[in-house]
C-alpha cells in the first residue's frame, strides 16, 4: 500500500482534482482488492473532501471506491448515480461505497463521476 501512496505523490498531475472531489486512478499499478484501503486513506489527508479510486482488475473489470470526509452526501447514492446508465455492479453505505464496471465503460464512467461528485460538492457548500 505504501507503494500506492507513493505513487499517488509522484503522479499528482494524473489525479484529477476539481473543487474538492479527486479521483484517483491507478490503472494497473496496484491490486483491485487495495482501492477501498486507498481511498480511506487518502480521505483521510483531505478534510472535507470526495476521493475515488479506480484500479484495473484482471477479468478487464475497474474496481473503483468512493469515500468522503466531512461531506454530508451519501457515498452510496453517490455511486448510483455515477452507475446510472453504465452495467456494473454496486453498493455501500453513507460514508463508503464501491463496485465494479466494464473497461469499456471506463470513459463515460468517469465523465459521469466527475459531473456527480462535482455537483454534490458544490451543493454541498451552498
Amino acid at each position: 500500500m505504501e507503494a500506492a501512496l507513493d505513487w499517488c505523490k509522484y503522479h499528482e498531475k494524473e489525479i484529477h482534482k476539481h473543487m474538492g472531489v479527486s479521483i484517483v486512478h491507478l490503472k494497473d499499478f496496484v491490486a483491485p482488492y487495495l482501492a477501498g484501503s486507498i481511498a480511506a486513506h487518502l480521505v483521510k489527508q483531505l478534510p472535507k473532501s470526495l476521493v475515488m479510486v479506480m484500479t484495473y482488475a484482471p477479468d478487464k473489470r475497474i474496481r473503483v471506491s468512493l469515500r468522503s470526509a466531512g461531506q454530508e452526501s451519501n457515498m452510496s447514492q453517490l455511486l448510483s448515480d455515477i452507475f446510472e446508465g453504465i452495467d456494473g455492479e454496486h453498493g455501500g453505505d453513507a460514508y463508503a461505497a464501491g463496485g465494479h464496471f466494464s473497461r469499456a465503460d471506463e470513459e463515460d464512467f468517469l465523465s459521469a463521476a466527475r459531473k456527480v461528485l462535482e455537483k454534490a460538492f458544490v451543493e454541498e457548500k451552498v
